[in-house]
């Protein structure tokens, strides 16, 4: 894994097109400061002298460079963790990313689905674990974070939301989606014999 990329592409050595070019300011900056462009007056140099000198003439000193370098080499890798983070939402099973970051809980259950109008995220959903599958306190979760509700193998966003309670074996969570059908089938369901439901909207 690779963090810390920063590298800037060539300049298109095109006078013409960084003429009419919308970023040519943010370029010049850019190039001023990571790659302390200088122009050397021949016919291929992408910038303008005089329009450059005058956009970058504020970022003389060598603390200009030093401050921009060293606060985007940090969002940088920041940047990078989050995105392998992202990837793990993708790639890992629950079960994986709960025994090696702590970042996740499976084995759930819905147990009860609350829906309260009048505000933006007003599905509240809780989920119950049995405790042969251990204390969700152990987990890295807590109250306000954001999480996406998947299915246990990680491959299926179904919500995303805020933690409002998180306890060894119940765990709430609000959304402004609701994902599940208003009625489900109960234990003893049988589709010819005993077709008994119950609502997970309210209670």
């Amino acid at each position: 894994m690779t963090y810390d990329v920063r590298e800037l592409p060539p300049p298109l050595h095109q006078n013409s097109t960084c003429e009419r070019c919308f970023e040519k300011e943010k370029c010049m900056v850019l190039n001023k400061l990571m790659d302390d462009y200088s122009d050397d007056g021949s016919d291929g140099d992408p910038f303008d002298k005089a329009i450059y000198d005058l956009v970058t003439e504020h970022l003389t000193l060598p603390v200009h460079k030093q401050f921009f370098n060293h606060w985007d080499s940090l969002i940088s890798k920041e940047e990078g963790m989050v995105n392998s983070f992202k990837k793990d939402l993708w790639v890992y099973s629950s079960k994986e990313r709960e025994k090696n970051g702590g970042k996740a809980v499976g084995n759930l259950t819905v147990v009860q689905a609350v829906e309260e109008p009048g505000k933006r995220m007003k599905f509240v959903y809780t989920f119950e674990r049995a405790p042969e599958f251990g204390s969700m306190k152990n987990s890295h979760l807590s109250k306000f974070d954001r999480v996406i509700v998947s299915d246990e193998d990680g491959h299926f966003w179904l919500a995303s939301g805020f933690i409002e309670l998180i306890r060894s074996n119940k765990i709430s969570f609000r959304t402004d989606r609701q994902f599940l059908n208003s009625r489900v089938k109960l234990p003893t369901f049988d589709m010819t014999t005993n077709q008994v439901f119950q609502t997970v909207l309210n209670g």
